[in-house]
């Protein structure tokens, strides 16, 4: 895993003061100094932005302190990303502090996550304990594939780049979405499939990349992308993505959520129902 992954994606906000501001553009904004802040300063800030260009700022500083608060304050806000936890604890081991090193990697060890951290100069400072032993050890053991698996059925060829797949457990049918013609078709135990709602149908589809279904709700979503990869791909139409609502049953489009094309080139690839 690339650790510095996270810190690489805001790296063009490396020259940027590390300040605050707490009001709206509109307003002269009050800008307050992050060199200052307490941890429960930390804690009261809800903008994952404003929390990465602070982590820029604590690295550039070498202020382990802030920069472990910060980390753990971003990884509330985004409990999904392996990436921001692993951050934490390579802080909490430079800082050599044992317990809360083992904790987070135990948790994690626990969610499934796997690592090879038995040669990593990085952790230097907590190794050393049968703690770390048993850490290292269950950690290499997540990384061991397990369980068996064989093919189930196989989708048709043909110019379609299928990149998204939902179960409609009402029909007994698996849905799949094409990136290439924006189409969500039904497919059977058999790989057969059978359009289901296209563009065409005046839905405003592009390229489908992530499909969930709701079926106590009879609720379909699909995030979908205007792609260069989609065939009716429109320049009027570039970078213009968002989620489409559909009853699960008929198809019919219930409402469209999109996001606005003046904030940065952005694409969903995935979605889930919470």
């Amino acid at each position: 895993m690339n650790i510095k992954r996270l810190l690489c994606c805001i790296a063009l906000l490396l020259s940027m003061p590390l300040a605050l501001a707490d009001k709206p553009a509109t307003e002269a904004p009050a800008r307050r100094d992050a060199t200052t802040f307490t941890e429960a300063d930390v804690n009261a800030i809800t903008s994952s932005a404003v929390l990465q260009r602070m982590i820029v700022g604590y690295q550039r500083l070498g202020d382990d302190q802030r920069l472990g608060w910060t980390l753990a304050r971003l990884s509330q806000l985004n409990p999904d990303s392996g990436d921001l936890r692993m951050a934490l604890a390579l802080n909490f081991a430079k800082q050599g502090n044992k317990s809360k090193t083992y904790d987070l990697l135990l948790k994690m060890k626990e969610q499934g996550y796997g690592f090879d951290l038995a040669k990593d100069s990085r952790f230097a400072k907590v190794t050393g304990t049968e703690a770390w032993d048993y850490i290292v050890e269950n950690l290499q053991a997540n990384l061991k594939p397990f369980g068996e698996g064989k093919v189930a059925f196989s989708l048709p060829k043909g110019d379609t780049l299928f990149e998204s797949i939902a179960w409609d457990p009402k029909r007994n049918k698996f849905l799949v979405g094409s990136v290439r013609d924006g189409k969500i078709q039904l497919a059977d135990k058999n790989g057969k499939l059978e359009e289901f709602i296209a563009p065409a149908d005046g839905s405003g589809l592009w390229s489908i990349y992530a499909l969930a279904t709701d079926p106590e709700r009879d609720l379909l979503y699909a995030a979908s992308t205007s792609a260069l990869y989609f065939k009716g791909f429109r320049q009027e139409d570039f970078n213009k993505t968002g989620i489409f609502k559909f009853s699960l049953s008929t198809g019919k489009l219930l409402d469209k959520y999109l996001l606005p094309v003046d904030q940065g080139t952005r694409a969903l690839s995935s979605i889930t129902v919470g």
